[in-house]
C-alpha cells in the first residue's frame, strides 16, 4: 500500500543540507539553488556560435578540475546545458542517497512555471530536466538514486480509503516526470506500484504508467495498459499508450497470453470506431497488424466506408488511409483501392465465413497508396494536407549533381546551368501537379529567415498551382540555413477546413529538402533540432520525409563546431524518427 503526499518537495530538497562539503557538493547545491528559481538558461554560451572564438560562461558552477573529470570532447561549446550534463554525470557517478534527492529536486523543479510544465517542449526547465532523466533512465543507475525516485513516486500515491476505490496522486505533474523513469529501471518489483498509478484519474499519469509498464516487459500488464485508453485526453498520451501496447505484444517476462491479447485488441477496435480524430486512429492501426485477428478486418473496412461517406466533411488524413489499406492487405492478402470500400466489403462478404487468418501475403503487385501519382524526389505523397519545406540558402546555387559546394563567385552565371534550387523547384512543381483538388498544401522556404507562401493550407486547385509557380519563379537562393525556424513555422500552419485544431496542426505530411548544416535561426545545434522536433511531433503524428542534396562529405561552414552532427545524418534521423522516408540525392 502507498500513502501520503510527496514527502519532500523540490523546494525543500533545494535547500536540504548535503552530507558532504567537497567541491562537487558545493557546486551542485549552488546550481540547484539557481535552477529552481529559474536563473539558469540552458542555451547560455551558444549565442556566439558563428564567431571564431568559443564563448566563455560567466560564473561557471564547476571548477576546471570537475569539468575535466566529466566526459566531453575538447573544443566543444561549453553551454549551460552541457555544464548541467557534466554536473549530472558527476553526481550520478557518486550515487549517494543525497544525490538521489538532488535528482528528484531537478526533475520536479518548475513544473508549474511557464517553460517548466511537462508539456512545454523546449522550455528551459524542460531541457535540463530531460538531460537529467536521460542520464538516470537506465537499469544501471546507482541503487541509492533509483531508490530515491521510486520512493518519491510511492510517497505521492494516495491509497483509496475503501477497498476497490480509486488511487490518487499528488502532485500529478511530478508523477508525469518521475513515473516513466521508474519503468526504465526495469525492476519487476515496481509492477504493482505502476499498475496502481495507471488507475489514477489523470490521463497524463495513465500514459506515464503505461510507458513504464511496457519497459518492464511483462505481458501480464497488457490488459492494464489497454484499459488506460478509456481515460486519455490528449493525442500525445494516446500515442504513448499505443506504443506501449505494441511493445507489450512482444513481451517475454512473461509473454502475454492469447486471452490477454484478445482482450487488448477488443479495446483497441472499440476505440478505432469510437474516436473520430485521424491521429488517434492512426496511432492504433499498427495494433491490428501485431495482434492478428479476423475481428479487425470488418472494423478497418468500416473506416474506409466512413471516409468515403464523410471524408470531405471531417478531417480525414491520407496517411491514415494508407495505414488502413496496408493493414488490410497485410491481414488478408487481398488488395483493393482505399477509395473503393465497396470492393473490400464485397470481398469480405464472400470470404468471411471460410476466411482463415494467416501470416499475411507479401509481394502484392500493387500496394495500398499506389493510387496517388504525386511524388517528391521519388518519395510518394501519401498525405492530403502536405507542407513542402525548401532550403533556399546560398549553397543551393551549387550545380545540381555537383558533390561539393563552391564559392558563389566561382559559379557560372545563373540561368546557364541547373542549380540545386532549380531542381528542387522542378520536383516541387511536379509533386503539386500530381495532387488532387481535394488535397491541401503549402510551401515554406528558409534561408536566414523563413517565408511561408500562404497563411493557411490551400486546396490543390489549378489556380493555386499556378500561384505557386509564380512564387517559385521569384524565389532565389542566398544567406544561411535556418532549418529549425522553417520546420517550426510549418508546424504552426492552420487549415481552412479546421482552424484551431486541438493538436496544433492539421498537417499530416511534411517534406524537408536541404543541402547543408544549420547555420542560422533560433536553434543551430542539430542534436537539439532533432530532440525538439521529435518531441513536438509525438502527438501530432506528422509524417516527415527528408531529402538531402549532397554527398554528406562537405566541410562544415566556418564557425560550426566539429562535434556537431553531420547534416545528412540529421536529415536521416528526422525521417526515421517521424515515420518518414529519407533520400540522399
Amino acid at each position: 500500500m502507498y500513502y501520503g503526499l510527496l514527502l519532500v518537495t523540490s523546494t525543500l530538497l533545494a535547500v536540504s543540507p548535503l552530507s558532504a562539503t567537497d567541491n562537487l557538493t558545493k557546486a551542485s547545491r549552488r546550481w540547484l539553488h539557481d535552477f529552481t528559481r529559474g536563473k539558469i538558461d540552458p542555451r547560455e554560451g551558444g549565442e556566439l556560435l558563428l564567431r571564431k572564438t568559443n564563448p566563455v560562461l560567466k560564473k561557471p558552477y564547476l571548477d576546471a578540475r570537475l569539468r575535466d573529470e566529466a566526459p566531453g570532447e575538447a573544443g566543444q561549446r561549453y553551454t549551460r546545458l552541457k555544464e548541467a550534463k557534466k554536473l549530472f554525470w558527476l553526481v550520478n557517478r557518486r550515487g549517494t542517497a543525497e544525490d538521489g534527492k538532488f535528482f528528484v529536486a531537478v526533475l520536479t523543479a518548475g513544473l508549474k512555471r511557464k517553460g517548466g510544465r511537462p508539456w512545454d517542449v523546449g522550455g528551459r526547465f524542460w531541457m535540463v530536466r530531460k538531460a537529467a532523466a536521460d542520464l538516470i533512465s537506465v537499469k544501471s543507475c546507482p541503487q541509492p538514486i533509483r531508490a530515491a525516485i521510486i520512493a518519491a513516486v510511492e510517497s505521492s500515491l494516495v491509497a483509496p480509503r475503501k477497498e476497490g476505490g480509486a488511487y490518487d496522486y499528488k502532485p500529478p505533474e511530478a508523477g508525469q516526470v518521475l513515473v516513466p523513469i521508474v519503468g526504465a529501471f526495469k525492476d519487476p518489483t515496481t509492477r504493482e506500484l505502476l499498475e496502481h498509478v495507471s488507475t489514477v484519474e489523470n490521463s497524463a499519469l495513465k500514459a506515464a504508467a503505461a510507458l513504464s509498464l511496457s519497459r518492464l516487459q511483462s505481458g501480464r500488464s497488457i490488459g492494464v495498459v489497454a484499459a488506460t485508453l478509456g481515460g486519455l485526453e490528449y493525442q500525445e498520451e494516446i500515442v504513448t499508450v499505443a506504443d506501449s501496447l505494441a511493445v507489450l505484444t512482444e513481451a517475454t517476462k512473461p509473454a502475454p497470453t492469447e486471452r490477454d491479447l484478445k482482450a487488448a485488441l477488443n479495446i483497441v477496435l472499440d476505440k478505432l470506431e469510437e474516436w473520430k480524430d485521424w491521429r488517434a486512429r492512426y496511432a492504433l492501426i499498427p495494433m491490428t497488424r501485431r495482434i492478428r485477428s479476423k475481428a479487425s478486418i470488418p472494423v478497418l473496412i468500416h473506416l474506409l466506408e466512413e471516409h468515403k461517406e464523410n471524408g470531405k466533411k471531417v478531417h480525414f488524413s491520407g496517411t491514415l488511409l494508407k495505414a488502413i489499406g496496408d493493414a488490410l492487405a497485410d491481414l488478408t492478402g487481398y488488395w483493393a483501392p482505399v477509395d473503393a470500400p465497396e470492393k473490400w466489403r464485397a470481398w469480405w462478404t464472400a470470404e468471411e465465413k471460410n476466411f482463415v487468418m494467416g501470416a499475411g501475403k507479401k509481394g502484392l503487385k500493387r500496394r495500398i497508396g499506389d493510387t496517388k501519382s504525386a511524388e517528391f524526389f521519388g518519395i510518394p505523397v501519401s498525405g492530403n494536407r502536405v507542407v513542402f519545406i525548401l532550403d533556399c540558402s546560398g549553397s543551393m546555387l551549387t550545380p545540381f549533381g555537383q558533390a561539393t559546394v563552391i564559392n558563389a563567385s566561382k559559379l557560372p552565371r545563373q540561368g546557364t546551368y541547373e542549380s540545386r534550387l532549380d531542381r528542387a523547384k522542378k520536383e516541387l512543381t511536379a509533386a503539386v501537379k500530381g495532387m488532387s483538388a481535394d488535397d491541401e498544401f503549402n510551401v515554406v522556404t528558409f534561408e536566414n529567415r523563413v517565408r511561408v507562401w500562404q497563411k493557411k493550407l490551400v486546396p490543390a486547385t489549378e489556380r493555386n498551382k499556378a500561384k505557386l509557380a509564380a512564387f517559385l519563379d521569384k524565389t532565389k537562393a542566398w544567406g544561411g540555413t535556418a532549418l529549425y525556424d522553417g520546420v517550426h513555422d510549418a508546424l504552426q500552419l492552420k487549415s481552412q477546413r479546421r482552424p484551431g485544431s486541438p493538436y496544433g496542426t492539421p498537417v499530416d505530411e511534411i517534406f524537408i529538402l536541404s543541402d547543408g548544416a544549420p547555420t542560422a535561426g533560433k536553434v543551430i545545434d542539430p542534436a537539439e533540432i532533432l530532440m525538439f522536433l521529435n518531441n513536438w511531433n509525438r502527438g501530432a503524428l506528422v509524417r516527415i520525409n527528408t531529402i538531402f542534396v549532397g554527398t554528406g562529405r562537405d566541410k562544415p561552414p566556418p564557425g560550426i563546431p566539429a562535434d556537431f552532427m553531420k547534416p545528412h545524418v540529421l536529415m536521416r534521423l528526422i525521417a526515421e524518427g517521424n515515420n518518414g522516408k529519407f533520400k540522399q540525392v
